[in-house]
């Protein structure tokens, strides 16, 4: 869900010793200029919990509000004008990988 809605894998990185420190962290980043929604967003937190037990089965996923919202049209991102391609999406892995200082990720770094 997160690399199809965002275009990079959420623990990538350099070298595969820092995607593997990424995952033992259970950090990864959601990019400010893609803007998922707020459901989404809290949908994928759930699922990459770190502890195994914590995560939700696939019938909780599916019991998410998320995919039993209210409204007929569930939203994926904040804008309904927000059109994913390459010459709006920055180069994400760069920027993130310098410490966010131009503040266009949001780092999500999940303790449970």
């Amino acid at each position: 869900m997160f690399t199809m809605l965002v275009g990079t894998c959420p623990f990538e990185a350099n070298s595969i010793e820092a995607t593997y420190r990424k995952i033992k962290t259970n950090s990864y980043l959601f990019p400010r200029i893609i803007p998922i929604a707020d459901d989404v967003q809290k949908l994928i937190k759930k699922i990459f919990k770190l502890k195994p037990t914590l995560r939700p089965n696939l019938i909780e996923i599916e019991k998410d509000e998320f995919f039993n919202s209210a409204s007929s049209k569930t939203k994926i991102f904040k804008s309904e004008s927000f059109i994913f391609n390459k010459k709006n999406i920055p180069d994400l892995e760069n920027k993130a990988n310098h410490n966010n200082k131009e503040n266009n990720v949001i780092s999500y770094q999940n303790e449970e």
